[in-house]
């Protein structure tokens, strides 16, 4: 294996002098900590001691392009991709010469795990993402009596002190501290960086001091959910889920404002994942109905406004009644429009029940429904959206999630009244 010069603050992570059971490296971006990792892993994959390395995200889709990316350009970069045997499907790397092997699974069907033995390591990469659950089953998945130590390695940012990763490090702490390692760190530690991005990272004291804080200091960020609707929205439900062709496609719209915005949903598996937007300036309902067939050309079911079904002096026909002209056979579920603060509650339910489960969920790249998910605010002492946020763009989007989540999911129960043209 080609020497580097490592980053020194990750010393004891490549020369394996952390013994801890739990590894928790976290820390700003640009930090280089899980570059860290995967060469610590290619390091234990070429040791003549027995090493497996499970290697975790939330959702699986996202692995590719993340941690098996990232070790095979690693392994490219010390010259070893001769050296292992590389598969796609399922995604394995394995040292030709000892065996010891890397497997990449993702936590969206955590019962996949049971099965797999043989690991000595974990590796957790954007922790923040994972749930109390998630680690409790984990913390199951390591064991044996060969003599082999057992580890795992969590990497993330420390973006909101509420989350289930922080509140497992301190519970660990609690109950076996000798078991814990941690370590912090910051772009301050990684030699590699450019000074571009040392320079952005910077000039974010000028922008958000919560993310000043998080990304360029280290330190654990803290939301400020004080009068915002959606309460419940965390980094938890942001994944990047990848679109099924063979589902249907859940298209939720608002109408009559500029820009306009849809919202574009899967259901699997019991959960909805908001994989897309389409946002149009200066636009109408046909625009954005040809926009999408452009785009897709799956089934479509559209729920959303009810003012969708009243006709105007400059149309003869509805929104819904255009939609219906363009795709003949598209669905389309609507009901008359409930109070604000149902639709709301039914999704921050969604988004976070009483039991910490999550059922709702955004693609990263869906910044829009982002925007208003941490944005949207209430007028001060009432429970109606505050006007000011729909000057600013907002709110639009995230009702035509709500006319949706409401729809199927309302915490009163299915509607009785209902429209399927």
């Amino acid at each position: 294996m080609n020497n580097i010069i490592a980053n020194k603050a990750y010393k004891q992570i490549y020369k394996r002098e952390t013994k801890k059971r739990f590894n928790f490296i976290y820390g700003g971006a640009g930090s280089g900590k899980s570059v860290a990792l995967a060469d610590a892993i290619i390091i234990d994959l070429e040791s003549p001691e027995k090493n497996n390395w499970l290697i975790l995200r939330k959702v699986a889709t996202s692995l590719k392009d993340s941690c098996y990316t990232l070790l095979l350009n690693r392994l490219s970069d010390f010259e070893l991709l001769d050296d292992f045997k590389i598969t796609k499907q399922p995604m394995e790397i394995i040292s030709k010469r000892t065996g010891n092997r890397a497997i990449f699974y993702g936590l969206d069907d955590i019962r996949k795990l049971k099965s797999i033995s043989g690991i000595t390591k974990v590796w957790g990469e954007e922790v923040e993402e994972f749930e109390m659950e998630d680690f409790k089953q984990l913390n199951l998945r390591l064991r044996g009596n060969d003599g082999v130590q057992r580890q795992y390695y969590y990497t993330f940012n420390p973006v909101d002190e509420t989350l289930d990763i922080k509140k497992y490090i301190d519970l660990r702490k609690q109950i076996e501290p000798e078991k814990v390692y941690e370590l912090v760190t910051t772009y301050k530690d990684n030699r590699y960086l450019d000074s571009e991005y040392i320079e952005a990272l910077e000039n974010l004291v000028k922008e958000d001091i919560n993310w000043y804080n998080i990304y360029a200091k280290g330190i654990w960020g803290k939301t400020n959910i004080e009068g915002r609707c959606y309460k419940k929205f965390t980094e938890q439900n942001i994944f990047d889920y990848k679109y099924d062709t063979n589902l249907p496609i859940i298209v939720c719209c608002d109408f009559n404002v500029n820009p306009c915005k849809w919202a574009l949903i899967q259901n699997a598996k019991g959960n909805d994942y908001i994989f897309d937007e389409i946002v149009l300036k200066d636009t109408d309902t046909e625009s954005m109905t040809k926009e999408l067939i452009k785009r897709y050309s799956n089934d479509f079911y559209f729920y959303g406004d009810y003012s969708g079904t009243f006709r105007s002096t400059s149309s003869p026909s509805t929104d819904y009644e255009i939609i219906k002209n363009i795709i003949t056979k598209a669905v389309i579920r609507i009901r008359p429009n409930p109070l604000q603060i149902d639709r709301i509650n039914a999704v921050n339910y969604r988004l976070c029940n009483d039991l910490g489960q999550r059922r709702l969920y955004v693609h990263s790249k869906c910044t829009n429904t982002i925007e208003d998910f941490t944005k949207v605010k209430y007028e001060e002492a009432k429970r109606v959206i505050d006007k000011r946020d729909e000057i600013k763009g907002l709110v639009h989007i995230s009702d035509a999630i709500g006319y949706y989540i409401n729809y199927e999911y309302s915490l009163k129960g299915k509607p009785i009244v209902t429209r399927i043209i």
